[in-house]
C-alpha cells in the first residue's frame, strides 16, 4: 500500500476529530525537511466524533497528505479530505469509505508491535489531565479475527500492507470485505480490484499467497460480489499467508490552489511532476532549491521515489506568476529541464543566461530551467522571449546533453526569439 496523486490539504473533521500536541515540533520537522512518520498512531482518547465524544471503537489512526486511515473492530476507514482556503473561510469537503470484515470478531485480541521513537502528546477534555502520550507502531495483529485466522496490518519501508495468514484450522471461504461508501467496486484487468470514491481510489493488485513456512506460491484471485470481496487459492500444506498489495492514489498539496501539468518517470522507477500552486505550505523537503512561494503562483517541482514517497519539492519563480507546464528527464535522470511562463521580473534567470530580464511589461515570457535531479540547485534558467506574450509547452532533452524547446509567441520582434537560419 502506498500513497500518491495530486492535491489536498490535511484535516480531520465530521465523525472524526482530534487536535493534537506533537511530541516534536511540526514546524521544526518542516525546517529540516522531515515529514510526520508513516505509521500507525494508537488511540488513547484523542480520536472525537463530531460531538466530541471519544471514539472508542477506533484503536489507531494512520494519516498521509489528503487521507487518514482508521482502524478498530475489524475494519478500515478511509476518509478523504479536500480543504481550499479562501481570504474569508475554508471550504472543507470530506468523503469516507468504510471497509468491515463481515462475519469477524470485532472483539478479536489486538497485538501492537514494533514500536517508533514516534509518539503524540494530547491535552484535551477528553482525555487525562495531565495529557496523555499516543505512541507509534509499524505493525498491527489482529489475532482469531476469523478462526485461525489473523489480519496483519505492517508499514514496510513508505508503503502499509497486510496479510491474511490462514493457520490450519482456517478456512480462506471465511474471509469476507464489505466496501461501504464506493461508488463503484471492480476488478481490473490485471486480477486487482478497484474501489472508486468521488475524493479518491483505493486498489488492491492482484493477491498474492504463499504457504508461510516453505515460501512456496499458491494460486490465488479476488472474487467480488455486490461490494464484497473474497478470495480463491489453491491447495496448500501448513499455514496459508494472503498477501494482497494495496495501494491508493488521493490528493496532495497546500491551502490553496495546486496543478499538476507534467510527470515523467525515470530510470529506477521514480515519477517526477511539475506544474504551479498558489500555496505556500507544500510539504517541501529534501533541501530545496526554493522553499517558499514567492509570488501569487511559482513553478513546483517533486519528485517520489519507487514506492511512491516523496523524495523532495521545490518551489521556483519570483513574485509574479509562474508555472511550469512541461518537463524532461535525461536518460540518466541526473538533469530535470522545466519550461512554462512567467511574469515574475527576478528569481528567474541565471547569470550568463540566454535573456537574463523579463523582455516585456506586463507581458509573460517563456522560461526554461534546469535542476539537479535532487531539486537542492539550479543549474541554470533563462527567460526566452520578445515584447509580445509567449509560453513553453514542451521541452526535451537528448544523450549529448542538448535541450529543446517549443510553444507560442504574440512576439513580432524576429531578434528575440528567432536565431541561427530559421525554417520561418
Amino acid at each position: 500500500m502506498y500513497f500518491n496523486g495530486t492535491k489536498c490539504q490535511l484535516l480531520l473533521l465530521s465523525c472524526f476529530m482530534s487536535a493534537s500536541l506533537l511530541a516534536k515540533d511540526v514546524k521544526t520537522l518542516n525546517a529540516q525537511g522531515l515529514q510526520k512518520p508513516l505509521t500507525f498512531i494508537e488511540n488513547k482518547g484523542q480520536v472525537l466524533d463530531g460531538n466530541n465524544h471519544s471514539r472508542k471503537d477506533i484503536q489507531f489512526r494512520l494519516a498521509t497528505n489528503g487521507l487518514s486511515l482508521f482502524l478498530g473492530k475489524s475494519s478500515l476507514h478511509y476518509q478523504f479530505r479536500n480543504i481550499k482556503h479562501t481570504d474569508k473561510s475554508a471550504d472543507i469537503n470530506s468523503y469516507q469509505m468504510n471497509v468491515t470484515l463481515l462475519g469477524a470478531d470485532p472483539n478479536a485480541k489486538m497485538v501492537a508491535s514494533d514500536q517508533q521513537e514516534y509518539y503524540e502528546n494530547y491535552f484535551l477534555d477528553q482525555t487525562a489531565t495531565d495529557g496523555v502520550t499516543a505512541h507509534a507502531y509499524n505493525k498491527v495483529t489482529y489475532c482469531n479475527v476469523y478462526p485461525n485466522i489473523d489480519w496483519v496490518l505492517y508499514v514496510k519501508g513508505n508503503n502499509v500492507e497486510y496479510d491474511f495468514v490462514v493457520r490450519p484450522g482456517g478456512n480462506v471461504n471465511d474471509i469476507k470485505i464489505k466496501y461501504d461508501g464506493a461508488t463503484t467496486l471492480a476488478m481490473t484487468a490485471n486480477g486487482g480490484i478497484l474501489a472508486t470514491t468521488p475524493m479518491g481510489d483505493v486498489t488492491e493488485k492482484h493477491p498474492v499467497a504463499f504457504e508461510t513456512a516453505t515460501g512456496k506460491s499458491v494460486a490465488s484471485k479476488f472474487s467480488v460480489h455486490d461490494n464484497v470481496v473474497s478470495f480463491e487459492t489453491g491447495n496448500y500444506n501448513g499455514s496459508l499467508t494472503i498477501d494482497p498489495f494495496l495501494n491508493w492514489s488521493t490528493y496532495i498539496g497546500g491551502g490553496n490552489e495546486d496543478r499538476v501539468t507534467a510527470l515523467k518517470c525515470g530510470p529506477g522507477g521514480e515519477t517526477y511532476a511539475c506544474g504551479y500552486t498558489a500555496s505556500t505550505d507544500l510539504p517541501v523537503s529534501g533541501g530545496p532549491y526554493q522553499s517558499s512561494n514567492n509570488g501569487s503562483h511559482d513553478a513546483f517541482l517533486a519528485r517520489y521515489n519507487s514506492g511512491g514517497a516523496l523524495a523532495f519539492t521545490t518551489y521556483f519563480g519570483g513574485t509574479g506568476n509562474d508555472e511550469a507546464l512541461a518537463m524532461a528527464v535525461s536518460n540518466a535522470a541526473t538533469r530535470v529541464y522545466l519550461t512554462g511562463r512567467t511574469t515574475s521580473t527576478t528569481s528567474i534567470a541565471s547569470g550568463g543566461a540566454y535573456h537574463t530580464a523579463l523582455s516585456g511589461s506586463g507581458t509573460s515570457d517563456m522560461f526554461l530551467v534546469r535542476f539537479n535531479n535532487t531539486g537542492t540547485a539550479r543549474s541554470f534558467g533563462t527567460y526566452i522571449g520578445g515584447t509580445g506574450d509567449e509560453t513553453g509547452y514542451a521541452v526535451a532533452c537528448d544523450a549529448s546533453g542538448n535541450v529543446y524547446v517549443g510553444g507560442v509567441t504574440t512576439s513580432s520582434t524576429a531578434s528575440t526569439i528567432v536565431a541561427g537560419t530559421p525554417y520561418q
